[in-house]
């Protein structure tokens, strides 16, 4: 490498303005702590770059720089700090946690970070007598912890990277077939037929049927919706806004809300705050159980109204979008196994209109002779 135009050390840290090289136009300024990578950035011209490595050194000096954590010994260690990081929910860190403490005990608790392989993954996988669509989601969890790892410099590179799961990794949870719907319904209380009606139509998350209110129904999209988005007092999943048409079923939904409930803030309920803590999940497997339908949940509410538009057509980016997923891979890791089932009907409909086209030009060819 050649020589620093400009350098400050004092063999803790070591900031410095080198050329970017490769024949590229540009300077480059390194910071480097002696026990992690460090960081650069580039400037256009060696003015700006020498600028940009003192205040660098400057914020150093007054102490504004901290040194970063050492990288620790151990994997099980570095599981510990991703674990502990700031902002992760409760369930996504119990979630995480089973699935990195499985793959600490197939590599070993002492095996240090830095010293990770790639077979060390592909053995783990291997080892496992799980279906695929597991095996895909602990893989995930461990790319999430790897990529943190690498990062924070821990690893040289993603040791995860490229490895795939084989097999069919998309499975549809219990859900209730439009066709026990009505078996369902009749069974519930007038307000729980309001509240799960709803949510078979509309396909809500729990969090969102208990936070629905009535300023987020509006006709902007040229039909009656409910609107899905972030404010000061409720954020959805992802924080994703979305609006959601109602079907004429679901706006009679909501005209028998309007009666049953007299609240002017929340739809389904008359308090001023919503719902703690609603046995839904007791009350839907009850009435199941009564109706003799698929055994579900609540959430299995909304599956049931993903599942009946993929059923009745609708494709698949656009199920993504009406339920919330961030992703539409989501949507066809969830309810693949139902859009596959499409695909006979679409098939049908592309034979059916061959032989239209070509009864079409039979019919002309007599026509003619």
């Amino acid at each position: 490498m050649a020589a620093p135009y400009w350098k400050q050390s004092d063999g803790k840290l070591t900031v410095a303005v080198y050329d970017r090289g490769g024949g590229r136009p540009g300077y480059l300024v390194r910071a480097r702590f002696a026990s992690n990578p460090g960081s650069s950035e580039s400037h256009a011209d060696l003015e700006s770059a020498v600028k940009g490595a003192e205040a660098v050194w400057s914020a150093y000096s007054s102490g504004a720089l901290d040194q970063p954590e050492a990288a620790p010994e151990t994997w099980k260690k570095a599981v510990e700090l991703f674990l502990a990081r700031d902002g992760m929910q409760p369930k996504t860190k119990a979630s995480y946690e089973r699935s990195l403490v499985l793959f600490e005990r197939h590599i070993g608790k002492d095996r240090r970070v830095g010293s990770l392989t790639r077979r060390d993954v592909e053995s783990w996988l291997a080892a496992m007598t799980c279906r695929p669509i597991s095996k895909k989601s602990y893989l995930r969890t461990l790319q999430a912890c790897v990529r943190w790892c690498v990062r924070q410099g821990w690893c040289k590179s993603d040791v995860t990277e490229g490895i795939e799961v084989l097999g069919i990794v998309h499975q549809v949870r219990p859900w209730l077939d439009p066709s026990e719907w009505p078996a369902f319904l009749a069974v519930l209380k007038a307000e729980q037929r309001v509240r799960f009606g709803f949510a078979l139509e509309t396909g809500l998350r729990r969090e969102e049927l208990l936070q629905a209110r009535w300023g987020w129904i509006h006709t902007t999209v040229g039909r009656k919706a409910i609107t899905v988005a972030p404010d000061a007092d409720f954020t959805p999943k992802w924080g994703q806004s979305r609006a959601i048409p109602l079907s004429t079923k679901a706006q009679e939904y909501l005209e028998q809300a309007g009666k049953l409930w007299t609240g002017d803030i929340f739809i389904f309920q008359d308090d001023a705050e919503p719902l703690r803590d609603p046995k839904w999940a007791r009350d839907i497997a009850l009435a199941c159980g009564k109706a003799k339908v698929t055994r579900t949940d609540l959430h299995g509410l909304r599956r049931s109204c993903g599942a009946r538009w993929l059923h009745d057509g609708m494709q698949l980016h656009l199920v993504s979008r009406l339920l919330g997923h961030r992703d539409v891979s989501t949507t066809m890791r969830h309810y693949g196994g139902i859009a596959d089932g499409t695909l006979t009907a679409a098939i049908a409909a592309i034979d059916q209109k061959a032989g239209v086209v070509n009864n079409v030009v039979r019919l002309r060819r007599k026509q003619a002779e």
